[in-house]
């Protein structure tokens, strides 16, 4: 899983970290830069998607039309997670995505 902190797609040095599932009590060997945290649960909106990772802005505008649609806001960074891609051996049409934001009902 990716974890975006930009608020527009940058292609260099965007604010990114790379997220994988641990058992509860791993430990991490010292010095790396990696660390163990927890991610907030919340209300997401989401859409998975199949198919090249080369463009996947539909996937993007479809979550920010259903959120203006139905009257609620982002209330934090996206995440991606990717399902089945490269590492699998299948075909870029048969790749699947996951697309996250959490979400709030826009206060009025």
């Amino acid at each position: 899983m990716a974890i975006y902190y930009d608020e527009e797609y940058t292609p260099r040095n965007a604010d990114v970290v790379a997220a994988i599932p641990v058992d509860a009590g791993a430990e991490l060997p010292s010095g790396g830069r990696a660390r163990i945290g927890e991610l907030p649960g919340r209300l997401m909106v989401s859409v998975v998607r199949r198919g090249p990772w080369d463009d996947f802005s539909d996937a993007y505008q479809a979550i920010m039309d259903w959120v203006e649609a139905n009257d609620y806001e982002i209330t934090g960074p996206n995440r991606e997670i990717h399902w089945q891609g490269p590492p699998s051996g299948v075909p870029p049409e048969e790749y699947i995505m996951e697309i996250q934001f959490p979400i709030k009902k826009r206060e009025r």
